[in-house]
Protein backbone atom coordinates (compact mmCIF):
# COMPACT_ATOMS: atom_id res chain seq x y z
CA UNK A 1 0.00 0.00 0.00
CA UNK A 2 0.81 3.67 -0.93
CA UNK A 3 0.73 6.69 1.62
CA UNK A 4 1.00 9.85 -0.56
CA UNK A 5 1.86 13.04 1.38
CA UNK A 6 1.56 16.42 -0.29
CA UNK A 7 -0.20 19.73 -1.13
CA UNK A 8 -3.31 19.87 -2.71
CA UNK A 9 -1.53 20.35 -6.08
CA UNK A 10 0.69 17.69 -5.63
CA UNK A 11 -1.43 15.56 -4.75
CA UNK A 12 -3.82 15.89 -7.30
CA UNK A 13 -1.54 15.76 -10.27
CA UNK A 14 0.26 12.38 -8.45
CA UNK A 15 -3.06 10.57 -7.91
CA UNK A 16 -4.25 11.32 -11.89
CA UNK A 17 -1.67 9.24 -13.13
CA UNK A 18 -0.49 6.99 -10.37
CA UNK A 19 -1.60 3.64 -11.52
CA UNK A 20 -1.64 1.74 -7.77
CA UNK A 21 -3.86 1.82 -4.79
CA UNK A 22 -3.25 4.50 -2.46
CA UNK A 23 -4.10 4.18 1.28
CA UNK A 24 -4.45 7.55 2.59
CA UNK A 25 -3.87 11.27 1.69
CA UNK A 26 -2.40 14.12 3.79
CA UNK A 27 -2.27 17.99 2.93
CA UNK A 28 -0.31 18.88 5.65
CA UNK A 29 2.56 17.24 7.94
CA UNK A 30 0.49 16.77 11.36
CA UNK A 31 -2.09 14.58 9.09
CA UNK A 32 0.55 12.66 7.62
CA UNK A 33 2.39 12.39 10.49
CA UNK A 34 -0.70 10.66 12.23
CA UNK A 35 -1.49 8.65 8.58
CA UNK A 36 1.99 6.84 9.27
CA UNK A 37 1.24 5.92 12.73
CA UNK A 38 -2.54 4.80 11.71
CA UNK A 39 -1.03 2.76 9.05
CA UNK A 40 1.42 0.56 9.89
CA UNK A 41 1.35 -1.85 6.48
CA UNK A 42 1.75 0.96 4.07
CA UNK A 43 5.63 0.16 3.02
CA UNK A 44 5.78 3.01 -0.12
CA UNK A 45 5.94 6.40 1.64
CA UNK A 46 5.73 9.36 -1.16
CA UNK A 47 6.68 12.82 0.25
CA UNK A 48 5.83 16.12 -2.32
CA UNK A 49 5.60 18.72 0.23
CA UNK A 50 7.30 21.73 -1.40
CA UNK A 51 10.63 22.93 -0.27
CA UNK A 52 12.58 22.71 2.72
CA UNK A 53 9.53 21.06 5.07
CA UNK A 54 9.23 18.15 3.07
CA UNK A 55 12.87 17.60 2.67
CA UNK A 56 12.69 17.83 6.87
CA UNK A 57 9.35 15.85 6.95
CA UNK A 58 11.19 13.00 4.81
CA UNK A 59 14.25 13.09 7.00
CA UNK A 60 11.98 13.12 10.09
CA UNK A 61 9.74 10.15 9.23
CA UNK A 62 12.76 7.81 7.81
CA UNK A 63 14.32 7.92 10.83
CA UNK A 64 11.94 6.77 12.69
CA UNK A 65 9.57 4.38 10.55
CA UNK A 66 12.79 2.31 9.53
CA UNK A 67 10.40 -0.37 7.83
CA UNK A 68 9.29 2.43 5.39
CA UNK A 69 10.63 3.27 1.96
CA UNK A 70 10.16 6.84 1.55
CA UNK A 71 10.00 8.77 -1.66
CA UNK A 72 11.16 12.51 -1.67
CA UNK A 73 9.81 14.71 -4.26
CA UNK A 74 11.61 17.67 -5.32
CA UNK A 75 12.10 20.33 -8.01
CA UNK A 76 15.05 20.25 -9.50
CA UNK A 77 16.40 23.67 -7.75
CA UNK A 78 15.79 21.77 -4.35
CA UNK A 79 18.07 19.05 -5.22
CA UNK A 80 21.70 19.48 -3.67
CA UNK A 81 24.78 17.36 -2.79
CA UNK A 82 23.92 18.39 1.03
CA UNK A 83 20.43 17.09 0.39
CA UNK A 84 21.20 13.56 -1.39
CA UNK A 85 23.78 13.10 1.83
CA UNK A 86 20.92 13.26 4.29
CA UNK A 87 18.60 11.43 2.34
CA UNK A 88 20.82 8.93 1.37
CA UNK A 89 21.63 8.49 5.25
CA UNK A 90 18.03 7.41 5.74
CA UNK A 91 17.33 4.95 2.54
CA UNK A 92 15.23 8.37 1.12
CA UNK A 93 15.10 8.10 -2.57
CA UNK A 94 15.07 11.27 -4.28
CA UNK A 95 12.89 11.59 -7.22
CA UNK A 96 12.15 15.00 -9.43
CA UNK A 97 8.40 16.41 -9.54
CA UNK A 98 7.98 15.34 -13.21
CA UNK A 99 8.99 11.95 -13.18
CA UNK A 100 7.63 11.04 -9.83
CA UNK A 101 4.62 8.97 -10.67
CA UNK A 102 6.65 7.02 -13.13
CA UNK A 103 9.97 6.31 -10.58
CA UNK A 104 7.52 4.98 -7.12
CA UNK A 105 5.24 3.31 -9.27
CA UNK A 106 8.35 1.35 -10.63
CA UNK A 107 9.29 0.86 -7.22
CA UNK A 108 5.81 -0.62 -5.77
CA UNK A 109 5.88 -4.11 -5.04
CA UNK A 110 10.26 -4.46 -5.43
CA UNK A 111 12.59 -5.65 -2.99
CA UNK A 112 12.94 -2.78 -0.12
CA UNK A 113 16.73 -1.46 0.10
CA UNK A 114 19.09 -2.56 3.06
CA UNK A 115 18.38 0.36 5.13
CA UNK A 116 14.88 -0.15 5.35
CA UNK A 117 15.62 -3.17 7.47
CA UNK A 118 17.78 -1.37 10.56
CA UNK A 119 16.80 -1.58 13.64
CA UNK A 120 13.85 -0.06 14.30
CA UNK A 121 13.40 2.69 16.93
CA UNK A 122 11.84 1.60 20.26
CA UNK A 123 8.14 2.46 20.79
CA UNK A 124 8.26 4.57 23.84
CA UNK A 125 11.42 6.84 22.01
CA UNK A 126 9.29 6.85 18.63
CA UNK A 127 5.97 7.61 20.70
CA UNK A 128 7.95 10.53 22.80
CA UNK A 129 9.38 12.08 19.49
CA UNK A 130 6.28 12.14 17.49
CA UNK A 131 3.99 13.45 20.28
CA UNK A 132 6.80 16.28 20.24
CA UNK A 133 6.54 16.89 16.51
CA UNK A 134 2.99 17.16 16.19
CA UNK A 135 2.61 19.68 19.52
CA UNK A 136 4.85 21.91 17.70
CA UNK A 137 3.24 21.81 14.48
CA UNK A 138 -0.33 22.31 16.20
CA UNK A 139 0.81 25.07 18.13
CA UNK A 140 1.87 26.56 15.01
CA UNK A 141 -1.55 25.75 13.57
CA UNK A 142 -2.91 27.42 16.59
CA UNK A 143 -1.03 30.65 17.10
CA UNK A 144 -1.50 31.43 13.50
CA UNK A 145 -5.29 30.98 12.87
CA UNK A 146 -7.76 33.64 11.97
CA UNK A 147 -6.38 37.71 12.03
CA UNK A 148 -7.30 40.91 9.81
CA UNK A 149 -4.67 42.83 9.74
CA UNK A 150 -4.88 46.41 7.26
CA UNK A 151 -2.02 48.49 6.84
CA UNK A 152 -2.75 51.80 6.38
CA UNK A 153 -0.42 55.67 6.45
CA UNK A 154 -1.87 58.87 6.29
CA UNK A 155 -0.42 59.99 3.04
CA UNK A 156 1.48 57.75 0.02
CA UNK A 157 5.05 57.08 -0.36
CA UNK A 158 6.15 55.39 3.27
CA UNK A 159 5.88 52.44 1.87
CA UNK A 160 2.82 51.21 2.98
CA UNK A 161 2.22 48.60 0.18
CA UNK A 162 5.73 47.73 -0.13
CA UNK A 163 4.69 46.56 3.63
CA UNK A 164 1.48 44.95 3.13
CA UNK A 165 2.02 42.65 -0.14
CA UNK A 166 5.61 41.60 1.36
CA UNK A 167 4.36 40.65 4.50
CA UNK A 168 1.60 38.72 2.71
CA UNK A 169 4.11 37.03 0.52
CA UNK A 170 6.30 36.08 3.20
CA UNK A 171 3.59 34.63 5.42
CA UNK A 172 2.00 32.60 2.72
CA UNK A 173 5.09 31.40 1.13
CA UNK A 174 6.65 30.37 4.91
CA UNK A 175 3.72 28.41 5.72
CA UNK A 176 3.65 26.58 2.08
CA UNK A 177 6.73 25.24 2.24
CA UNK A 178 6.92 24.07 6.02
CA UNK A 179 3.42 22.09 4.46
CA UNK A 180 0.87 23.92 6.84
CA UNK A 181 -2.34 24.40 5.49
CA UNK A 182 -2.89 28.01 6.56
CA UNK A 183 -4.17 30.70 3.66
CA UNK A 184 -3.08 34.27 3.18
CA UNK A 185 -4.91 36.78 1.26
CA UNK A 186 -4.21 40.43 0.19
CA UNK A 187 -6.87 43.13 -0.79
CA UNK A 188 -6.13 46.30 -2.19
CA UNK A 189 -8.57 48.61 -0.81
CA UNK A 190 -5.93 51.42 -2.28
CA UNK A 191 -8.75 52.28 -4.68
CA UNK A 192 -6.80 54.83 -7.15
CA UNK A 193 -3.85 54.51 -5.61
CA UNK A 194 -0.69 55.35 -7.42
CA UNK A 195 1.38 52.67 -6.60
CA UNK A 196 -0.86 49.51 -6.45
CA UNK A 197 -0.55 45.91 -4.63
CA UNK A 198 -0.60 44.15 -8.06
CA UNK A 199 2.36 46.25 -9.53
CA UNK A 200 4.68 44.24 -6.79
CA UNK A 201 3.00 41.20 -7.44
CA UNK A 202 3.11 41.61 -11.41
CA UNK A 203 -1.00 40.99 -11.48
CA UNK A 204 -2.33 43.10 -14.23
CA UNK A 205 -5.55 42.86 -16.51
CA UNK A 206 -7.27 40.44 -14.45
CA UNK A 207 -11.07 39.73 -14.56
CA UNK A 208 -11.15 39.25 -10.38
CA UNK A 209 -11.59 42.69 -8.63
CA UNK A 210 -12.98 44.26 -5.38
CA UNK A 211 -16.48 45.45 -7.90
CA UNK A 212 -17.71 42.19 -9.03
CA UNK A 213 -17.95 40.99 -5.55
CA UNK A 214 -21.31 42.66 -5.01
CA UNK A 215 -23.51 39.94 -6.13
CA UNK A 216 -21.38 37.29 -4.63
CA UNK A 217 -23.81 36.04 -1.48
CA UNK A 218 -22.97 33.26 0.97
CA UNK A 219 -20.38 31.46 -1.73
CA UNK A 220 -18.16 28.06 -1.25
CA UNK A 221 -14.65 27.96 -1.62
CA UNK A 222 -15.06 27.14 -4.97
CA UNK A 223 -16.57 30.34 -6.12
CA UNK A 224 -13.86 32.28 -3.16
CA UNK A 225 -11.08 30.87 -4.98
CA UNK A 226 -12.03 31.75 -8.75
CA UNK A 227 -12.74 35.45 -8.04
CA UNK A 228 -9.46 35.79 -6.47
CA UNK A 229 -6.01 35.51 -8.33
CA UNK A 230 -3.04 33.24 -6.80
CA UNK A 231 0.73 34.45 -6.89
CA UNK A 232 2.95 31.84 -7.23
CA UNK A 233 4.22 32.21 -3.65
CA UNK A 234 0.77 30.87 -2.71
CA UNK A 235 -0.73 34.03 -1.39
CA UNK A 236 -4.06 35.06 -2.62
CA UNK A 237 -4.74 38.73 -3.91
CA UNK A 238 -8.00 40.33 -4.68
CA UNK A 239 -7.01 43.52 -6.60
CA UNK A 240 -8.65 46.63 -6.66
CA UNK A 241 -11.17 47.94 -9.20
CA UNK A 242 -9.10 49.27 -12.66
CA UNK A 243 -11.42 51.88 -13.52
CA UNK A 244 -13.00 54.96 -12.01
CA UNK A 245 -16.38 53.76 -12.81
CA UNK A 246 -15.78 50.54 -11.16
CA UNK A 247 -14.10 51.79 -8.03
CA UNK A 248 -17.33 53.59 -7.50
CA UNK A 249 -19.19 50.54 -6.14
CA UNK A 250 -16.70 49.83 -3.59
CA UNK A 251 -18.97 51.11 -0.79
CA UNK A 252 -18.56 50.52 3.29
CA UNK A 253 -20.84 47.75 3.12
CA UNK A 254 -19.26 45.58 -0.25
CA UNK A 255 -16.12 46.27 1.71
CA UNK A 256 -17.89 44.69 5.10
CA UNK A 257 -19.62 41.69 2.97
CA UNK A 258 -16.07 41.11 0.75
CA UNK A 259 -14.30 41.01 4.28
CA UNK A 260 -17.11 38.97 6.24
CA UNK A 261 -16.51 36.39 3.73
CA UNK A 262 -12.39 36.09 3.33
CA UNK A 263 -12.31 36.38 7.51
CA UNK A 264 -15.15 32.60 6.93
CA UNK A 265 -12.29 31.08 4.45
CA UNK A 266 -8.47 32.68 5.36
CA UNK A 267 -6.32 32.44 8.18
CA UNK A 268 -4.90 35.46 7.55
CA UNK A 269 -6.19 38.30 5.62
CA UNK A 270 -4.03 41.48 4.52
CA UNK A 271 -6.06 44.97 3.28
CA UNK A 272 -3.60 47.79 1.90
CA UNK A 273 -6.29 50.72 2.58
CA UNK A 274 -6.16 54.19 0.77
CA UNK A 275 -5.46 57.30 2.92
CA UNK A 276 -8.75 58.94 3.03
CA UNK A 277 -10.56 58.54 5.58
CA UNK A 278 -13.67 59.99 4.25
CA UNK A 279 -13.97 57.03 1.92
CA UNK A 280 -16.23 54.45 3.59
CA UNK A 281 -14.60 51.61 2.41
CA UNK A 282 -11.59 52.11 4.29
CA UNK A 283 -12.84 53.76 7.49
CA UNK A 284 -15.00 50.81 7.84
CA UNK A 285 -11.98 48.84 7.50
CA UNK A 286 -9.88 50.53 10.10
CA UNK A 287 -12.90 50.27 12.08
CA UNK A 288 -13.05 46.41 12.27
CA UNK A 289 -9.94 44.88 11.84
CA UNK A 290 -8.15 42.98 14.32
CA UNK A 291 -4.98 44.67 14.17
CA UNK A 292 -4.08 47.91 12.06
CA UNK A 293 -0.44 48.88 11.15
CA UNK A 294 -0.17 52.23 11.30
CA UNK A 295 3.01 52.92 8.82
CA UNK A 296 4.85 56.18 10.08
CA UNK A 297 8.19 57.89 8.24
CA UNK A 298 10.49 59.59 10.51
CA UNK A 299 9.20 63.17 9.22
CA UNK A 300 8.07 65.29 12.21
CA UNK A 301 5.26 66.51 10.46
CA UNK A 302 4.21 63.42 9.16
CA UNK A 303 3.73 62.38 13.02
CA UNK A 304 2.16 65.12 13.79
CA UNK A 305 -0.72 64.97 11.49
CA UNK A 306 -1.00 61.25 12.13
CA UNK A 307 -1.92 62.30 15.66
CA UNK A 308 -4.37 65.28 14.84
CA UNK A 309 -5.92 62.66 11.43
CA UNK A 310 -5.96 59.46 13.54
CA UNK A 311 -5.60 59.49 17.55
CA UNK A 312 -7.01 62.70 18.08
CA UNK A 313 -10.47 61.66 16.92
CA UNK A 314 -10.33 58.24 17.13
CA UNK A 315 -13.79 58.54 19.23
CA UNK A 316 -15.51 60.53 16.85
CA UNK A 317 -14.40 58.13 14.05
CA UNK A 318 -15.12 54.70 15.93
CA UNK A 319 -11.44 53.68 15.46
CA UNK A 320 -10.19 51.64 18.31
CA UNK A 321 -6.71 53.06 19.72
CA UNK A 322 -6.33 49.52 21.21
CA UNK A 323 -6.07 47.81 17.81
CA UNK A 324 -3.03 50.27 15.93
CA UNK A 325 0.65 49.25 16.26
CA UNK A 326 2.87 51.92 15.01
CA UNK A 327 5.53 50.82 12.42
CA UNK A 328 8.35 52.86 11.65
CA UNK A 329 9.10 52.48 7.48
CA UNK A 330 11.74 54.24 5.36
CA UNK A 331 14.28 54.59 8.55
CA UNK A 332 17.71 55.99 7.91
CA UNK A 333 20.61 55.38 10.15
CA UNK A 334 21.73 58.24 12.47
CA UNK A 335 18.00 59.37 12.77
CA UNK A 336 16.89 57.53 16.20
CA UNK A 337 13.29 58.82 15.71
CA UNK A 338 12.20 55.21 15.87
CA UNK A 339 8.72 52.83 16.44
CA UNK A 340 8.77 53.27 19.89
CA UNK A 341 9.52 57.36 19.99
CA UNK A 342 6.45 57.30 17.57
CA UNK A 343 4.26 55.40 19.15
CA UNK A 344 5.08 57.47 22.64
CA UNK A 345 4.94 60.63 20.44
CA UNK A 346 1.17 59.70 19.33
CA UNK A 347 0.67 57.53 22.69
CA UNK A 348 -0.36 54.35 20.56
CA UNK A 349 1.44 50.95 20.87
CA UNK A 350 4.23 50.10 18.59
CA UNK A 351 6.06 47.10 17.33
CA UNK A 352 9.48 46.89 18.25
CA UNK A 353 10.17 46.62 14.35
CA UNK A 354 11.34 49.39 11.90
CA UNK A 355 11.42 48.85 8.10
CA UNK A 356 15.00 50.50 6.51
CA UNK A 357 15.15 52.79 3.62
CA UNK A 358 16.75 49.63 1.28
CA UNK A 359 17.37 51.97 -2.19
CA UNK A 360 16.99 47.95 -3.38
CA UNK A 361 13.54 48.45 -3.11
CA UNK A 362 12.59 50.55 -6.24
CA UNK A 363 14.87 48.74 -8.53
CA UNK A 364 13.12 45.73 -7.98
CA UNK A 365 9.83 47.26 -8.04
CA UNK A 366 11.12 48.79 -11.48
CA UNK A 367 12.51 45.16 -12.90
CA UNK A 368 9.39 43.22 -14.30
CA UNK A 369 11.26 39.85 -13.32
CA UNK A 370 11.82 40.73 -10.19
CA UNK A 371 9.71 38.94 -7.00
CA UNK A 372 8.87 41.46 -4.17
CA UNK A 373 12.09 41.89 -2.11
CA UNK A 374 11.43 38.79 0.62
CA UNK A 375 11.49 36.30 -2.16
CA UNK A 376 13.95 37.73 -4.50
CA UNK A 377 16.60 39.54 -1.99
CA UNK A 378 15.98 37.17 1.47
CA UNK A 379 19.28 38.77 2.69
CA UNK A 380 18.69 42.39 2.38
CA UNK A 381 17.81 44.94 5.40
CA UNK A 382 13.93 45.23 4.12
CA UNK A 383 13.34 41.56 3.65
CA UNK A 384 15.00 41.52 7.37
CA UNK A 385 12.43 43.80 8.15
CA UNK A 386 9.32 42.11 6.90
CA UNK A 387 10.60 39.21 8.68
CA UNK A 388 10.80 40.43 11.95
CA UNK A 389 7.52 42.38 11.33
CA UNK A 390 5.51 39.04 10.37
CA UNK A 391 7.19 37.26 13.69
CA UNK A 392 5.57 40.40 15.68
CA UNK A 393 2.35 40.51 14.33
CA UNK A 394 1.66 36.87 13.77
CA UNK A 395 3.04 36.49 17.12
CA UNK A 396 4.62 33.38 16.20
CA UNK A 397 8.38 32.54 16.92
CA UNK A 398 8.72 30.81 13.81
CA UNK A 399 8.67 34.00 11.90
CA UNK A 400 11.50 35.07 13.35
CA UNK A 401 14.10 34.55 11.20
CA UNK A 402 13.89 33.62 7.94
CA UNK A 403 16.64 31.34 7.91
CA UNK A 404 16.80 30.70 11.71
CA UNK A 405 18.02 26.44 12.28
CA UNK A 406 15.34 23.94 13.90
CA UNK A 407 15.81 20.55 16.11
CA UNK A 408 15.59 18.21 13.58
CA UNK A 409 14.61 14.43 15.04
CA UNK A 410 18.82 13.20 15.21
CA UNK A 411 18.88 16.03 18.00
CA UNK A 412 15.48 15.04 19.72
CA UNK A 413 17.09 11.46 20.01
CA UNK A 414 20.35 12.09 20.66
CA UNK A 415 18.59 12.57 24.33
CA UNK A 416 18.25 8.97 24.00
CA UNK A 417 21.45 7.04 24.91
CA UNK A 418 22.18 3.70 26.03
CA UNK A 419 22.92 2.84 29.80
CA UNK A 420 25.70 -0.12 30.13
CA UNK A 421 23.37 -2.57 30.42
CA UNK A 422 21.81 -1.68 27.24
CA UNK A 423 18.23 -0.43 28.56
CA UNK A 424 17.66 3.40 27.31
CA UNK A 425 16.68 7.04 29.59
CA UNK A 426 16.16 10.15 28.63
CA UNK A 427 18.49 12.67 29.23
CA UNK A 428 16.97 15.10 31.92
CA UNK A 429 16.80 19.09 30.96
Amino acid sequence: MVLVFGDRAFTEDFLAQFPHPVSHIAHDVVTATAALREQPSAVEVVVGFPGNEGIEFAVHAAELYRDRRFHLVLDDEDVSSGVWARAAARGIRVVGRKSAVADVAGMVGSAPGSLTSREAVDPPVLNAAEDEYLASKAAALRTLRRQRLSVYSIKGGVGKTAVAVNMGVYAASWARARGLEYRVVLVDGDIGGSQTAGDWLRIADVPQNLATWGSINLPGWDTVEKLLVRHSSGLYFLPSPPTPVEAEKVTGDLMLHVLGILDWYFDLVIVDMGTELKDDATLVTLQTSSTVLLIVSQELGVVRRTRRKIVDHAARLKINLAALRVVASRTRPGVPYGSSNIGRALGVASFPVEIPEDPGLLSCLNNPDCDPMVLSHPDSPFAAGIVALTGAVLGHEMFCSARGGKKGIMSFLDRFRPRRNGSRFLRKG
